[in-house]
């Protein structure tokens, strides 16, 4: 992975695709409309934000439903799934983290600590409740990117079981892919094509809209040029987006199945 992106596709990148050779204020406006709607989309999609950043979550989330079994005194579910237990070693050692790809870096740090409540209650999270990585934790790592070691199902992995408590645990990770994995021959460049093809999608679709929109200054240069005004590209930020099937097929094997069951 690599440094950190504010967007999947730059202001150029669209321009590029949309033929577009001369970028002017209002078409600015209408260029960033139109990525900011797709990028939600792909993170819709995905659910989870796809760009390398520094991440923190409180887990579990909730607490998992089960029969009390009074001799065991811990919480049983159905085999199909996982329990989070207190007591006990047939519990869950597995957390899930949301934003894959996780680095395995400096950054990454689990605290651990009951009564915590979400790191809220006086005194949260001290630097005692810091957990020993290689000792009383490990990142699932299943490969090398660019010379870094990373998680791409985000799972982390207890010796032992974590706490049931919701929010007693804090991990702090970087995830998401960075600049030279979103780039062309990259392991994520699917991601920023999937995305790109969003924006043509919602640019066509918006060419229709902007024939019935206010023209505010209109030129016969070296090229045609023409301007909208402020409320016209408002109205493109509240067009409904729909992924084209070939954007979908590229995301389908970065989208985070691994949560659905975890």
């Amino acid at each position: 992975m690599a440094d950190a992106l504010t967007h999947i596709v730059g202001v150029e990148e669209i321009a590029a695709i949309l033929g577009v050779e001369e970028i002017n204020e209002s078409r600015r406006a209408v260029i960033e409309q139109l990525r900011g709607r797709a990028e939600a989309a792909v993170k819709d999609y995905l659910d989870y934000d796809p760009l390398q950043k520094e991440h923190v979550e409180f887990l579990p989330s909730e607490w998992r439903r089960g029969e009390v079994d009074p001799l065991l005194n811990d919480v049983r579910v159905a085999a199909s799934t996982f329990a989070f237990t207190a007591h006990g070693r047939r519990g869950n050692d597995i957390l899930q983290l949301r934003h894959v790809p996780v680095a395995l870096d400096d950054t990454l740090e689990v605290r651990e600590h009951l009564g915590s409540l979400g790191g809220q209650a006086s005194g949260a999270f001290p630097d005692s409740s810091i957990l020993n990585r290689g000792t009383d934790y490990y990142l699932d790592v299943s490969e090398s990117i660019g010379g870094n070691l990373v998680s791409l199902n985000g799972h982390l992995r207890r010796n032992g079981v974590w706490l049931s408590e919701p929010r007693t645990i804090k991990i702090t990770y970087n995830g998401g892919w960075g600049r030279a994995d979103l780039d062309e021959g990259g392991e994520a460049h699917q991601i920023k094509m999937a995305t790109l093809s969003i924006v043509q999608k919602l640019s066509m679709e918006a060419r229709t809209l902007r024939k019935g929109m206010p023209i505010v200054s209109e030129s016969y240069g070296g090229e045609y040029s023409v301007s909208y005004d402020a409320q016209s590209v408002a109205m493109i930020s509240g067009m409904a987006v729909t992924i084209p099937p070939n954007a979908m097929r590229d995301l389908s094997r970065f989208k985070h199945f691994g949560r659905m069951w975890l």
